[in-house]
């Protein structure tokens, strides 16, 4: 049984204003660059890789850790925020006045294609991804930790820090917790900034020699979600 960790948190407080962010490309406000920080400081240990969403307000972090600590960064599309179609990156005000039932349809049940705006991506396509993407993952650390054992500190779980968005975290717990089609996760589960929590992936050894990469899935795997963040289970 393969055992692997994988830490995700989401980018801090954005410039562009109080906007729907999906695909818009904003950096990070200098507070939003202190979040980040100090939720890394929070770790226990360092993670042997980072994983980014290309978006600036990821990247812009994930860059800045990798270089700070010498570790190897990987970016990948598929861990970018929702797109939210003609909605994305205008102003909550605007949306509201313009939009307001149509906007309301939507929180109250993304999952229902109906309600997805015009030219958005639809949120199953989106989970759907955003699971591919951590297959993706988890697969290339398999892989390295297989070819490359010394890469990995002696006695320790190979682990990722995954820098990413509330809507790709949001998918992820509903992956884990078997509720994919609950709107709540979305309109009623608040996600901070700089929210952090990690993943423990467990993976037989069997499933991995009837696999190649394509066939490999997050949903065929035994995970558990660990909230905030990386601790000592024992405590409480």
């Amino acid at each position: 049984m393969k055992h692997l960790q994988l830490v995700f948190l989401r980018h801090g407080h954005c410039q562009g204003g109080d906007i729907l962010r999906g695909k818009t490309n904003v950096p990070l406000s200098e507070n939003g660059l202190i979040q980040m920080q100090q939720a890394f400081a929070s770790l226990l240990t360092l993670p042997d890789v980072v994983y980014s969403s290309s978006l600036k307000r990821c990247l812009q972090f994930s860059d800045l850790i990798a270089k700070q600590h010498q570790l190897p960064i990987k970016v990948l599309d598929g861990l970018q925020e929702i797109d939210f179609g003609e909605w994305d990156g205008q102003t909550w005000q605007t949306l509201y006045q313009k939009h307001e039932p149509q906007l309301t349809e939507y929180w109250s049940n993304p999952w229902d294609i109906k309600h997805t705006p015009p030219k958005a991506e639809y949120l199953g396509d989106f989970s759907a991804r955003v699971q591919a993407a951590v297959s993706q993952i988890i697969w290339q650390m398999l892989q390295r930790s297989a070819a490359e054992p010394e890469s990995y500190k002696e006695d320790s779980i190979p682990s990722a820090l995954i820098v990413t968005h509330g809507g790709v975290m949001r998918c992820i717990m509903a992956a884990i917790l078997g509720v994919e089609q609950a709107a709540g996760i979305f309109s009623q589960f608040h996600l901070p900034y700089a929210a952090l929590f990690h993943v423990d992936v467990f993976v037989d050894g069997q499933y991995l020699e009837n696999v190649d990469q394509d066939t490999f899935a997050f949903k065929n795997l035994s995970v558990r979600l660990n909230w905030p963040a990386l601790s000592d289970s024992s405590q409480g």
